[in-house]
């Protein structure tokens, strides 16, 4: 399947789909910056942000900024620390946590919610310019990277290095933009690389020997990982043109379930091999539309379907709709030598104080409220 991805990797189809609902235009001009992405939205407190990334070709990697998100708008940059990247936010109940790059050093930020006085608790020496993020559960800190795990579970910071014969360029523990989950002592890392594959981790923390441990759960493109009635759902999704494979997991243990799939590449994904089957029966909703992304919220399971909608997990496992909705569209754009189009399609699904918000490829938030 990669060897065929790659191939038609060189080849470009303009395709515009017939609109199903009317919110969205199709064919629209450019009105945004295209080196602009929004990530996530990231609640600090009181105050609501934006995490976004632009590439910067002199260095070779997404370069992070936050900006405050007032009243669905964004407003002004939030910054921690002048003349540093701000790469990742987080908080527990006492405490806000941030991480920061500047030109040689990763900084790990810490300030009393009662009383903001940023200091830095922890210092990564940023030679090999890694990606980063961070995750805080309680008094727990996890700082990932590309292949070390930088972690305070007790008393004081340590580090763990995973450099395994599977870890390559394409293939880390790590990378740009991947998914994570904190789960007790558990953490799963999701990623996804497109053609060249993806994974997604769990590892384990030992408490005697105050390190990690770590299987591969599954061996496919997952994107997002959520916790719904006590069990791990994840989502994968690989698509070339008019090519898909689409899985919707479940996991409760080390038993791992496949939801709901959809292929029609070539070969079949040996994931399923191994697998035991669960199947609900969604067919004639999801056939030929793959799910773009799921989130939970107030208990509920919402599933992000291409030019269907937004749907909930009944108690029966049917799927109910909640928005219909089709974001499938074309900006159109000139770089002042050529015209180029850009598609717009939604990469991830947020649920934030009672509203689910749809995270564009583009620079666009469309905001659904919840009834």
């Amino acid at each position: 399947m990669k060897k065929i991805l790659i191939i038609l990797g060189v080849l470009f189809v303009s395709q515009v789909f017939a609109q199903e609902y009317i919110p969205f235009d199709n064919n629209l001009q450019m009105k945004f910056d295209n080196n602009l992405r929004y990530d996530k939205i990231v609640k600090l407190g009181d105050q609501t942000l934006l995490k976004t990334y632009r590439y910067n070709p002199k260095i070779r990697r997404d370069v992070y900024t936050f900006y405050d998100y007032k009243n669905d708008t964004i407003s002004t940059e939030f910054i921690v620390r002048d003349s540093c990247e701000t790469i990742s936010i987080a908080e527990n109940d006492k405490n806000y946590y941030c991480l920061i790059r500047n030109k040689i050093a990763v900084e790990l930020l810490q300030t009393s919610k009662k009383r903001i006085n940023w200091k830095t608790i922890y210092t990564i020496n940023d030679v090999e310019k890694d990606n980063y993020d961070l995750m805080i559960s309680n008094k727990r800190i996890v700082i990932l990277s590309n292949s070390r795990l930088y972690y305070k579970f007790k008393n004081k910071f340590k580090i763990q290095s995973f450099n395994d014969t599977w870890m390559t360029r394409y293939n880390r523990i790590y990378y740009n933009h991947a998914f994570s989950y904190f789960l007790g002592d558990m953490l799963f890392i999701a990623n996804d690389r497109g053609e060249f594959g993806g994974k997604l981790l769990r590892f384990q923390y030992d408490k005697r020997k105050d390190n990690f441990t770590y299987v591969e759960m599954i061996n496919d493109n997952v994107k997002k990982i959520v916790l719904y009635k006590n069990e791990l759902y994840a989502i994968s999704l690989l698509e070339h043109m008019s090519l898909m494979y689409n899985t919707l997991y479940k996991i409760n243990g080390d038993s791992i379930y496949t939801v709901y799939s959809q292929n029609n590449f070539n070969n079949s994904n040996n994931n399923l091999n191994n697998m035991k089957i669960d199947w609900y029966n969604w067919k004639d909703i999801v056939s030929g539309f793959p799910i773009l992304s799921i989130e939970t919220y107030n208990n509920s399971l919402y599933i992000l379907i291409r030019k269907k909608g937004i749907y909930k997990l009944s108690e029966n496992n049917n799927l109910e709709l909640v928005k219909p909705l089709d974001v499938d569209r074309y900006f159109t754009g000139h770089d002042g030598k050529i015209s180029y189009s850009v598609r717009d399609i939604i990469l991830n699904l947020q649920a934030i104080e009672g509203s689910l918000y749809l995270i564009h490829n583009v620079p666009i938030i469309t905001k659904v409220g919840l009834k």
